[in-house]
């Protein structure tokens, strides 16, 4: 797979134009939002593979393979995990909004299911 990592300076809460989905892949990308006040590092798991440390304003791309997928985001000083569940389709993008505890990151999308919901960190699926 093809990760790629992006940094900005002065970020908005919407992502940059997505790079295209190889073909029969999915796409997932994780923005890390937040203000400096929580500037902790959230780590991001999918399928138990650890695959990027986000700070904030960050962002993490990848090519996925579709299917059944598990995401995840934590951090090491504070206890627990926030995870989604989902089937990735080919040719989808999936967008993940990556928060502290109590800021508002929107509201979840459907075709997500959150089996864990502790820790640092909030994913929101759209």
């Amino acid at each position: 797979t093809t990760s790629i990592i992006l940094f900005c300076v002065s970020c908005t809460s919407v992502p940059p134009s997505d790079p295209p989905v190889k073909p029969g892949m999915a796409q997932v990308i994780f923005h890390r939002m937040g203000n400096v006040i929580f500037g902790g590092v959230a780590t991001v798991e999918i399928n138990g593979s650890r695959v990027a440390n986000l700070i904030t304003s960050e962002l993490y791309v990848d090519d996925i393979t579709p299917g059944p997928t598990v995401v995840a985001a934590y951090n090491y000083i504070i206890p627990g995990r926030y995870v989604l569940k989902f089937t990735a389709e080919a040719g989808k993008i999936y967008h993940f909004k990556i928060a502290a505890r109590g800021e508002n990151a929107g509201s979840q999308g459907s075709d997500f299911t959150a089996t864990e919901s502790s820790g640092a960190y909030q994913i929101v699926g759209n």
